[in-house]
């Protein structure tokens, strides 16, 4: 049920505002689309979130560079359907959900597109399925894109089951459900959003992936996707960026180290044959274009084991703040801790008697309390 007071109206430092009070906190990101239909998309999130037993609110993050979207989606707040946040740029869409995720209070945090990309009507069905895990990864299955855009998702995939050994199948849906605590580790920004699940799962969250209906085309259904060369090109980098935080944040010299030292000796092979030629052959140097590529690639191996070194010593100075773990539960060690506060608790007697007998009961005259009985 949508708790009413979350209308506009209610302060923010209402018991109702704080975090945890909620059970179900959904985000939607909302830029480039018609604020008509993101509307009415808002209105079936709601009608499907109402018939559930949680109180939950709904948070839509717009950019306030398209004022007809801003003035639809305001107006939405106003009737205390929804809480606005407006944003002076678009900062991407991870940026957008971190904004979110910041204002909101749900225990449960779920994500959603500004238009269909699931059926509607299954979202239940999801939060049902969340049980102890804790973050979960919506398949579109039955799918009912293009060929192309199929072709597009298995790809990525095949990328992730190769490259990170992961078996998400399709990160591009927006559509995730997830524990607050997650929050506490994972941090995205840019266009990482897709990547949360990634991020998550390098961190030992217990992350899975659920299939729900893909919607139908036509009103309300996603838009249709973009082939531009550019697209994939920020999707390439995405990628790459990617790679390079899940295999190597915290180990730099294993990356920039091999490379180096792989760029260094290629360049010093082709430097001492080069120099072979001329001291044993009598071959002129002076027109042979290898000896620069030979000396160029010998500099760069050396600075890209440099920036490896700067790197690690980065990471060593900043060990101590650095966390690649969670802690799913401690076993065992409520007895220990009880056995040591029992252990404190006598040293800490017998001290006070020491005390007591050598200050011949001046302690009991500054501590009274130590006469009465325990």
């Amino acid at each position: 049920m949508y708790d009413p007071r979350l209308s506009p109206a209610s302060s923010a430092t209402s018991p109702a505002t704080a975090v945890g009070s909620l059970d179900l906190s959904a985000i939607i990101p909302v830029h480039g689309v018609d604020g008509a239909r993101v509307r009415r998309v808002i209105g079936e999130y709601r009608a499907v979130l109402d018939t559930l037993d949680l109180t939950y609110e709904v948070i839509v993050v717009v950019s306030g560079r398209d004022p007809d979207l801003t003035e639809a989606m305001t107006n939405l707040a106003r009737e205390g359907a929804v809480r606005v946040i407006v944003l002076g740029a678009w900062p991407g869409a991870a940026t957008a959900l971190s904004i979110g995720f910041a204002h909101s209070t749900g225990r449960l945090l779920l994500t959603l597109p500004p238009l269909h990309q699931v059926a509607v009507e299954a979202l239940p069905e999801l939060i049902g399925a969340l049980g102890e895990r804790d973050m979960l990864v919506v398949r579109r299955w039955p799918r009912r894109d293009g060929r192309l855009k199929q072709l597009q998702t298995r790809a990525f995939a095949f990328f992730l089951r190769t490259t990170l050994r992961l078996p998400f199948k399709d990160l591009g849906c927006g559509v995730r459900l997830f524990r607050r605590d997650v929050l506490d580790t994972v941090y995205i920004y840019g266009d990482q959003q897709r990547f949360l699940p990634v991020l998550a799962e390098r961190y030992g969250y217990h992350v899975a992936e659920v299939d729900l209906p893909q919607a139908p085309r036509g009103e309300g259904g996603g838009p249709r996707a973009s082939f531009l060369p550019a697209a994939y090109v920020r999707r390439l980098l995405d990628l790459l960026s990617i790679f390079f935080l899940v295999n190597y944040t915290i180990k730099p010299l294993r990356f920039f180290g091999l490379t180096g030292l792989v760029t260094f000796l290629a360049g010093t092979i082709m430097t001492l044959y080069l120099a072979a030629e001329r001291v044993f052959m009598d071959e002129s140097l002076a027109d042979r274009p290898l000896l620069l590529l030979g000396l160029l690639l010998v500099v760069l191996g050396v600075q890209l084991f440099a920036i490896g070194l700067i790197g690690e010593l980065i990471i060593y100075i900043h060990a101590r703040n650095l966390t690649t773990y969670t802690i799913e539960r401690l076993v065992g060690f409520e007895a220990s801790a009880e056995e040591d506060a029992g252990a404190m608790s006598a040293m800490s007697g017998g001290v006070t008697s020491a005390s007591d007998e050598a200050s011949g009961g001046e302690a009991r005259a500054l501590h009274p309390a130590a006469d009465r009985p325990r």
